[in-house]
């Protein structure tokens, strides 16, 4: 759970994920925790990226380009970057689905 707002912004675009909301932040399958470190520099892109698929201001596909482009913003090499970006593109659509408006 956030303890303050988490604000992400780019050239073009600005979110505010508000104080309290709540993560799982990056949702990595067991057998591939040892590559990626869900507490190093993907953890602000990993709550901004719940906080998309949660209130879906943006279709999947653009949040999942805002997810990419944080993690390069945080640091996250290229092949972190890459491995991330298809695992929300891949599975990503459960949790989509999931919080999709009625």
């Amino acid at each position: 759970m956030l303890t303050s707002d988490l604000i992400w912004h780019s050239d073009t675009e600005r979110y505010v994920v508000p104080n309290g909301f709540e993560t799982d932040l990056a949702s990595v399958p067991r057998i591939f925790r040892w590559l990626l470190d869900v507490n190093g520099t993907s953890r602000r892109a990993a709550v901004l990226h719940d906080y998309l698929y949660r209130m879906q201001p943006v279709p999947r596909a653009i949040a999942d380009e805002i997810f990419r482009r944080a993690l390069q913003a945080e640091g996250m090499i290229a092949p972190g970057r890459w491995m991330y970006w298809c695992g929300v593109r891949l599975g990503g659509w459960v949790a989509w689905r999931g919080h999709a408006r009625v």
